[in-house]
């Protein structure tokens, strides 16, 4: 899925997320998103890609989702999640 909750519509969000968790019990969902929020709430496994020189998206973290959400290392992934935060409205 490709950013399947990109609306800002609160219900329509929930009822996607609803969704995904239900498939998930039977599928493997891959879902492309930026929104680390959703990540959280719905992810088992996360992998984060960083275009390379060329473009190329790169593969730079795969593990559980809380192990990466909290203990990362990687100055990358670090930058990618601190760069998300600032963006946000509090």
């Amino acid at each position: 899925m490709d950013k399947p909750c990109s609306t800002p519509n609160p219900v329509a969000t929930f009822r996607v997320e609803e969704l995904i968790r239900e498939l998930k019990t039977k599928y493997t969902v891959i879902n492309v998103t930026h929104n680390l929020q959703q990540v959280s709430r719905l992810s088992n496994m996360t992998a984060f890609f960083k275009p390379d020189v060329q473009g190329i998206g790169r593969l730079i973290k795969f593990n559980q989702t809380a192990l990466i959400l909290i203990n990362s290392q990687i100055h990358q992934l670090r930058h990618i999640l601190m760069a998300n935060f600032r963006n946000r409205k509090f």
